[in-house]
């Protein structure tokens, strides 16, 4: 998305002539060509995430600075110097990236190439000098970048219960009747879920971009100052998530719930982000005062000298070197189609639900305790489903013992849409996974030995759990999370997209010893399972 940069590169060039407009043109087609398709892909997917919502007014911003950086360095007639080795190495770095992303369907990769591209593309056709005036643009670059769902859950998860926590106990000192399982708060005979929209996370890089942005602009001399300023953003972000949702709980408490999460829910949002800026901007206000010596204005009281060394008339650009990155920008451009993995094309399955037994060994379905959902062709593979069909059943045995079923399928295994891990699922509804084993599951072979899995032992504040796992990820049986983007990083260099699903079992237990004692029934109940379903449905499950 550099167009408006080299816009104002070529209208400012005194070139005249169509032969010199042709080679700038040719740069502002490739770069639209190259980056047009990415940030309409992310506006029609990761960008409706409450997550990645800030992307578009993000890159709103970023194309401001880009257009304001290269006018400052015209108007100070920096000189112009091209130096396409460089450039040339930073554009191979970009292209590079951008190639890695477009094949791996990763959008943080596509989306990390921009800086380089625009850094290569402005080395080559006007030089370092100009480059430097880009430097606070390309940082800027950070606040776009599509951050990948694990980093994200990882940072969620803790945010969702500590503003669950500070809630809890601002509305029990306000004499409120709540408690708190989890995310989950009870107030009077409501139950609110602090979901990942109230965590902070959105609201927290939305206010560092803004607040980094605010500092470039006003020019504050002081380290300190912009470090205090950056770093009073995040409690800043907490406290403001969680006075929105005390807001919210007691409008629900006094109003009912159509009101607590009908419009005013949506209004609190921007309701939030404005009393967030007010804070930032009284917190600067006071820092100022803390630090008046060091307060200065871009401007005002510093202002850059025009470069002597340039000549007055600015050169012209050079056609090969416009050219030299066209066609660069152009060969990454379709190069990155051929290296994109094909979604396999897999026979049409048996559902789930239907290949489920109602009874195997000791184990008979309690019918009607659980439900099976399967999603339409539309629905599938997206950010906020990733799963095709989830099923979910209580079978008791003879001894009158109960567990748990849970499987959830997905056809399209992908770095950003992926089968989620029972330890992340846990902690969000409130349990403390304190004991993580690795299970093997003997009786259920597959082409590489017994399927291996996970043993976890979850404590709760109201009961704990005992769980065995295993999730497969196309004929690999997962063991962390970057275990799984490997695997699927090596399946993509091959043009392949696995499918992937969790097999789960769960008891209720009172204590770590009872869980070590349930832990082999439970992985007799899924090797059971398995082994009494039909062969098709069972390569499902393992393979």
């Amino acid at each position: 998305m550099g167009q408006l940069p080299m816009l104002v590169s070529c209208a400012s060039a005194r070139t005249g002539g169509l032969a010199r407009v042709l080679p700038c043109a040719a740069v502002l087609l490739a770069l639209a060509a190259m980056y047009v398709p990415v940030f309409w892909q992310l506006q029609q997917g990761l960008w409706q995430v409450d997550q990645h919502a800030h992307g578009p007014l993000v890159l709103a911003v970023w194309l401001w600075l880009a257009y304001r950086a290269l006018k400052q360095a015209l108007r100070n007639r920096l000189a112009q110097q091209p130096a396409p080795l460089r450039g040339e190495a930073a554009l191979a770095l970009g292209m590079l990236s951008y190639v890695a992303g477009r094949a791996q369907g990763l959008p943080l990769l596509h989306v990390a190439s921009l800086p380089l591209i625009v850094l290569g593309t402005v080395l080559v056709l006007l030089g370092p000098a100009v480059a430097r005036r880009f430097g606070f643009t390309l940082f800027f670059t950070v606040f776009l970048l599509p951050l990948p769902a694990s980093f994200i859950d990882a940072l969620t998860q803790p945010l969702k219960l500590g503003v669950s926590a500070v809630v809890e106990n601002l509305l029990h000192w306000a004499g409120y009747p709540v408690a708190r399982s989890g995310v989950t708060l009870l107030v009077g005979s409501y139950r609110l879920l602090v979901a990942d929209a109230c965590s902070g996370l959105h609201s927290l890089f939305m206010l560092e971009a803004f607040a980094l942005c605010y500092m470039n602009l006003v020019r504050y001399q002081s380290p300190l100052r912009n470090a205090g300023l950056a770093l009073l953003i995040v409690p800043i972000s907490f406290m403001s998530n969680v006075l929105r949702v005390v807001i919210l709980a007691l409008i629900t408490v006094h109003w009912g719930d159509e009101v607590g999460q009908g419009f005013v829910h949506t209004l609190s949002g921007s309701l939030l982000f404005a009393s967030a800026l007010v804070l930032v901007i009284s917190a600067d206000t006071a820092l100022r005062a803390a630090f008046p010596a060091h307060v200065m204005r871009a401007g005002t009281k510093r202002r850059m000298a025009p470069d002597t060394t340039a000549s007055s008339a600015r050169p012209p650009l050079r056609r090969a070197h416009a050219f030299m990155v066209s066609l660069t920008l152009l060969a990454g451009l379709g190069v990155a189609p051929l290296l994109e993995p094909q979604w396999r094309t897999v026979a049409e399955l048996p559902e789930l639900d239907a290949a489920v037994p109602v009874a195997f060994g000791d184990w008979q379905w309690i019918q009607g305790a659980a439900e099976a959902v399967r999603l339409s062709t539309d629905e599938r593979g997206t950010v906020r489903q990733p799963y095709d069909e989830t099923v979910i059943r209580f079978y008791r045995n003879g001894a009158g013992r109960v567990v748990t079923l849970a499987l959830a399928y997905g056809r399209e295994q992908r770095q950003e849409i992926k089968v989620h891990r029972p330890e992340i699922c846990y902690t969000a509804a409130g349990f403390h996974v304190a004991v993580r084993r690795e299970a093997v599951f003997e009786g259920l072979e597959t082409v590489h030995g017994p399927v291996q899995g996970q043993h976890l032992f979850a404590q709760g504040q109201e009961r704990d759990q005992a769980v065995s796992y295993w999730i497969r990820i196309g004929e690999v049986y997962a063991e962390g999370g970057w275990a799984v983007r490997r695997h699927l990083l090596a399946l993509g260099m091959q043009g392949q997209v696995p499918d992937g699903i969790l097999v789960r079992a769960s008891v209720p237990v009172q204590g770590r010893q009872e869980a070590e004692a349930a832990w082999p029934e439970l992985a007799a109940f899924l090797v059971q399972l398995a082994q009494a379903m039909p062969p098709e449905a069972r390569r499902v499950l393992a393979r």
